[in-house]
């Protein structure tokens, strides 16, 4: 079964002060672009019954990110993307992001799949999102670390901890 990707419209919006736009193309992958489509993140839906988000710029070959096994960590993701990119164009300080193992938010936890992929699980230990591990670990850990924090803490607190001048509730700057 596949998961349709239809972002919220909080989502939509956000995406649109970080200078995103949002559509379906024609195979029904979703896509965020960027004015003349430099940049484009993809989120295509997998028969196996997941998300494959990945990225491309203009001049480069289209780069897998990682794997969402639900969609409300796919949409994780995004509010994590766009939330610094939102931050330079309001005129705001960057803010300190949760990136490291011992900052996962708690139910999730991060585990490890052999050598090849790291997956965050929830508290019923259920795969959330999982990345196949590439040459930056570091990288990866705070991709999965960065989607605990929305998980756990709510798209609504983290998108008003991005538009506050301080980063509050979540984040400090």
């Amino acid at each position: 079964m596949t998961i349709p990707f239809n972002p919220s419209l909080n989502l939509i919006a956000f995406s649109t002060q970080a200078g995103f736009e949002f559509k379906h193309d024609e195979a029904g992958a979703g896509v965020f672009y960027n004015i003349g489509w430099a940049n484009r993140l993809f989120i295509r839906p997998r028969p196996e019954g997941f998300l494959r988000i990945s990225k491309a710029s203009r001049n480069d070959a289209e780069q897998y990110l990682l794997d969402a096994e639900v969609a409300a960590a796919a949409e994780a993701f995004f509010w994590m993307t766009f939330g610094s990119d939102v931050r330079a164009e309001m005129g705001l300080p960057g803010v300190q992001l949760p990136i490291s193992r011992g900052e996962v938010y708690p139910p999730f936890v991060i585990c490890e799949l052999g050598e090849s992929s790291l997956v965050l699980t929830d508290g019923e230990k259920r795969p959330v999102v999982s990345v196949r591990r590439k040459w930056d670990p570091a990288l990866d850990i705070g991709r999965l670390v960065k989607i605990s924090c929305v998980l756990a803490a709510s798209p609504e607190a983290v998108q008003a901890s991005f538009l506050d001048p301080t980063g509050s509730p979540l984040f400090t700057t």
